[in-house]
Order: structure tokens, then C-alpha cells, then sequence
């Protein structure tokens, strides 16, 4: 189960910095404009931008994803004694990926 407390997003963020403080989406948000010069609460959401934040992390090169990998790994593991509602910020989304991966073209 790949889960993102408390969105999604957390995992995007992750890709640039280690984050431990619990943050609002509202926070990760306005982090997000910041990083892709956009607002990201009226464009994030849409289809067409959706389909480009891969794209956008890869092509940035202040983002990193065996960061987010390593990053998400910490933030799991300092709350993994926690019931997974409880494991804020957290996500598991760096299992899939790394799973993934595996499968890539490199």
C-alpha cells in the first residue's frame, strides 16, 4: 500500500528536502508554487499538469529521486512503530518506486 500522510505532495517535496514537521496541504502547496514557479493549488490537480510532474522532477536539477527514496525511507522508519493514520508526514510511495526501478530502462 503505497500511502502519503497528509497528501500526496509530501512525496514531490521529498524529492528536494528532508521534511519531519507535520504540514497541512495548504503547506506543501505553497512549497510546491515556490519550487515550480506555478500556483499549484489551481493547476496541480489538472490532468495536463499531472501528467508532467514526472517529467518536471527529472528535468529539475534540485530534485532527486533516490532522495525522495532515502528521505521517505527515514521518515517511515522513525514512525513505523505508529498505526499508519497516526505517521504524519509519511509515505510509503518509495516502495513502489523502488520497485519500479527494478524495471526501468537504464
Amino acid at each position: 500500500m503505497a500511502y502519503s500522510n497528509d497528501s500526496f505532495e509530501l512525496w514531490f517535496l521529498l524529492h528536494y528536502q528532508f521534511i519531519e514537521s507535520q504540514l497541512t496541504r495548504v503547506h506543501y502547496y505553497q512549497k510546491l508554487s515556490e519550487l515550480w514557479s506555478c500556483n499549484y493549488e489551481q493547476e496541480g490537480k489538472k490532468q495536463v499538469f499531472c501528467k508532467q510532474i514526472f517529467h518536471r522532477l527529472e528535468a529539475d536539477s534540485r530534485a532527486d529521486i533516490y532522495r525522495a527514496i532515502r528521505n521517505a525511507r527515514k521518515l517511515f522508519e522513525k514512525q513505523s512503530d505508529l498505526l499508519p493514520a497516526d505517521q504524519n508526514p509519511s509515505t510509503k510511495v518509495y516502495e513502489l518506486v523502488e520497485e519500479l526501478l527494478k524495471y526501468s530502462r537504464k
